[in-house]
């Protein structure tokens, strides 16, 4: 069944696969391989469902929390607490509040607990990407200044490139 879902998340066929992730959470021992998998699966799944509504974003917050709370070293952790950070930063569906000082939280929180792993760097970009969007120019000169302090410690990171085109985007 995990396969199976995981080939129908490849169509983005969200609907089919999260009732595959689902019968295989009901299956399995809680907090070991295969339920990790699951619950990440069900979670993003869930998140991606059309159409988005409050029920099924919260859904994805608390299966997402539920992992990172369950297993904070999964290989799936970094990822669902930046999907958080995401659903902060994003408005879903119809009067969805932003909260773009805790999708900072979040993603701040990736760059501490797991500073080595590429996602890192997503997550510096996402952070300054929270400044940036406010268009307040205090807060844009912040989010300028993550990105040359990222760039400046991680001129290698998979993502410099993308950090310098905001940067000159952003100028």
């Amino acid at each position: 069944r995990l396969d199976k879902a995981l080939t129908e998340v490849s169509y983005s066929s969200f609907d089919r696969a999260v009732k595959l992730f689902r019968a295989v959470l009901g299956e399995v021992e809680k907090g070991g391989p295969a339920w990790r998998q699951a619950i990440y699966g069900t979670a993003v799944c869930v998140q991606q469902l059309s159409p988005p509504t409050e029920a099924r974003i919260e859904e994805a917050v608390s299966l997402y929390k539920q992992l990172v709370a369950t297993a904070p070293d999964s290989k799936y952790a970094p990822r669902a607490v930046l999907n958080l950070g995401r659903i902060a930063e994003l408005s879903d569906f119809y009067q969805d509040k932003i909260d773009l000082a805790g999708a900072r939280r979040r993603y701040e929180q990736v760059i501490r607990q797991w500073p080595t792993l590429p996602i890192a760097g997503e997550a510096a970009m996402r952070v300054a990407g929270t400044y940036i969007q406010t268009y307040e120019p205090e807060q844009v000169r912040q989010g300028v200044r993550v990105l040359e302090a990222w760039l400046d410690a991680h001129p290698d990171d998979a993502l410099a490139s993308a950090m310098w085109q905001y940067l000159g985007d952003t100028y």
